[in-house]
């Protein structure tokens, strides 16, 4: 303390005393603080010491893991592989299988086209067909009832043919 501190406080009871609450106080902060940064180095003591038996442990479970697993990644990578395999072959065969389903579509295509050709080639000959039966019954018709006539006629003529005419008159009239 300097020499004039110590005169005022000499002269003043009252600053003594708050000088004496914060010398007080200034001491118990201090230990305060020691004791903090002294539990902050034991815990980060623990906390390193924790880490190292931590980190042993998780190596000697790997070491005592590895030789395990080995075989584990291998069946898993040859499974993998077949995996691979199954697929590109599932692919191949899908490829394939619309290959053909698109060969089958077109032939179809083609066959319907051509057997719909057929049926408007056929449809056209029937029609021609039908026409000419048609025109060959009703010929064959007035033949049949041309010789018919001609049979009644010599018939009822008796074969000289000139009372024929007379009679089919007689009849068409009655």
């Amino acid at each position: 303390m300097t020499p004039i501190a110590a005169v005022a406080l000499a002269q003043s009871p009252e600053l003594s005393a708050a000088m004496d609450r914060i010398a007080t106080a200034e001491t118990v902060i201090a230990v305060g603080v020691t004791v903090l940064i002294v539990l902050g180095i034991v815990v980060s003591v623990m906390f390193a010491w924790t880490l190292r038996v931590t980190t042993k442990l998780l190596n000697a479970v790997r070491h005592d893991l590895a030789p395990r697993t080995e075989p584990l990644l291998e069946q898993t990578t040859r499974l993998a592989e077949r995996a691979n395999e199954l697929v590109d072959g599932l692919r191949e065969e899908a490829d394939t299988v619309r290959e053909t389903v698109d060969e089958i579509n077109r032939r179809i295509r083609q066959a319907t086209d051509v057997a719909e050709q057929r049926v408007r080639k056929l449809a056209a000959v029937l029609e021609v067909v039908q026409e000419e039966a048609e025109k060959l019954l009703i010929e064959a018709a007035a033949t049949a009832r041309g010789a018919h006539a001609a049979a009644r006629a010599l018939r009822e003529d008796g074969g000289d043919g000139e009372e024929a005419p007379a009679k089919e008159e007689e009849r068409q009239a009655g």
